[in-house]
């Protein structure tokens, strides 16, 4: 009865051991296998009997031969177990696959017990990821290169144009009549706003490319900034600005975050249509997110239409009516978004008012940055005043975001006729 029972219990192992879709196996301290499962077979293509007729050294790849004996030295000699150890093997039609190896010595029985898998779609999805790495790695080297052309080859004669016309309005205004005053003005205009749309572009690309740096940083502060970028235009449009005294501590890259609220409160104030323009700034509590929102009294957006501002060069309306480059809620959006956030505006429609809401998760974690700008010293904390001609009150791009990697100093470099 013994031995039968004996026979069966060996019989119920054996089955569950050629079920396993791992690649089980016991091997030799003479370098042979003794057992192999099924798994094997449907793997390499070896029938069990070939496997246990070749030294396992002879399925291994040349390279990694080397590796092997010194994990099976260690195994033999030491005693040591050996854990998630990668090597390839031989398949039946000259191919290799990547195999994990657990393996346990049983020095009493002269034994090793050990389990493979195949891990050959992992190595080679990550073969993929390190390809595309590298090639991400060479589009952005050559997006730098673009940025460069860009800043330097492009904003050169623009620059110029801009000095020289500036030029002609100081030095022969009085020579002009006033239709080419008028020329002169749409020259200078178009000018300022081909620079503006080139930097909107700049900041644009910089965005996806340059890593955030994120701190924890008082969201007042970045609101308080903001205010003193736009002071002339709050007092130009007769604005009421009514900032919420509880605005929270966040943790987010606080250049890029105080671009978002620029954007969205100076577009408050460049598209009001009332007498007496109210702008709200506040913040919204949910368990795992602080959702701050900037509310206006002015024209309102059709909802068929609240998708699309947030896409770029989208505008409602004509650029005689109001300036703007039309980038400047595509760079919301993508700031946010790069912060695991969300952006969306909520209006009734046409003089009902708009509010913008964005969204910052309260699980971002800072980053390792300087003192200093965690001091609010450094580059991190530094405020930037608006581009353009000041003051305009430009709101729908970001005001002043800093010059990126390659970018030239604004000065024109032009000189006057005679060294003027």
């Amino acid at each position: 009865m013994t031995e039968d029972r004996d026979l069966q219990q060996r019989a119920f192992r054996e089955r569950f051991f050629d079920l396993s879709l791992d690649m089980l196996c016991v091997a030799g301290l003479d370098g042979y296998f003794k057992l192999v499962n099924r798994a094997w077979e449907t793997t390499l293509g070896f029938s069990v009997e070939e496997m246990l007729a070749r030294p396992f050294l002879d399925f291994i790849h040349p390279d990694d031969i080397e590796a092997t004996n010194a994990a099976y030295a260690l195994q033999i000699e030491q005693g040591r177990d050996i854990v998630e150890f990668e090597n390839r093997y031989l398949c039946k039609d000259g191919s290799y696959k990547w195999l994990l190896w657990n393996a346990k010595t049983a020095a009493e029985e002269a034994l090793i017990y050990a389990v493979a898998r195949d891990i050959t779609s992992v190595k080679q999805a990550e073969k993929l990821m390190e390809e595309k790495a590298l090639e991400l790695e060479r589009s952005n080297a050559e997006l730098e290169d673009f940025t460069h052309v860009v800043s330097h080859d492009l904003k050169e004669p623009l620059r110029g144009i801009e000095a020289f016309s500036g030029f002609l309005a100081e030095d022969y205004a009085d020579k002009l009549d006033d239709r080419g005053r008028g020329y002169l003005t749409v020259l200078q205009d178009s000018a300022v706003r081909l620079r503006d749309l080139i930097d909107d572009l700049l900041q644009l690309s910089r965005i996806g490319r340059i890593k955030p740096q994120y701190v924890r940083v008082s969201s007042a502060s970045l609101v308080a900034d903001v205010i003193s970028n736009v002071e002339f235009s709050l007092k130009e449009k007769n604005t009421e600005l009514r900032v919420a005294a509880d605005l929270p501590i966040l943790v987010c890259d606080p250049v890029r975050i105080q671009q978002v609220f620029e954007n969205l409160i100076s577009n408050a104030l460049k598209y009001s249509d009332k007498a007496a323009q109210v702008v709200e700034v506040g913040c919204v509590q949910e368990p795992h997110r602080h959702i701050f929102f900037v509310r206006d009294n002015g024209p309102g957006i059709d909802p068929k239409y609240q998708e699309k501002i947030f896409r770029i060069f989208q505008r409602l309306v004509l650029r005689e009516e109001h300036e703007g480059t039309g980038v400047g809620l595509t760079i919301c959006k993508k700031v946010v978004e790069g912060h695991g956030g969300e952006i969306w505006v909520e209006s009734e429609g046409s003089g009902l008012g708009s509010t913008f809401f964005f969204s910052i998760p309260k699980s971002i974690e800072p980053s390792q940055v300087s003192k200093e700008e965690q001091n609010g010293t450094g580059p991190q904390g530094s405020s930037h005043p608006a581009r353009g001609r000041q003051p305009t009150g430009r709101g729908d791009h970001a005001a002043g975001a800093g010059k990126g990697p390659g970018e030239e100093p604004a000065h024109s470099g032009a000189r006057r006729p005679g060294g003027a």
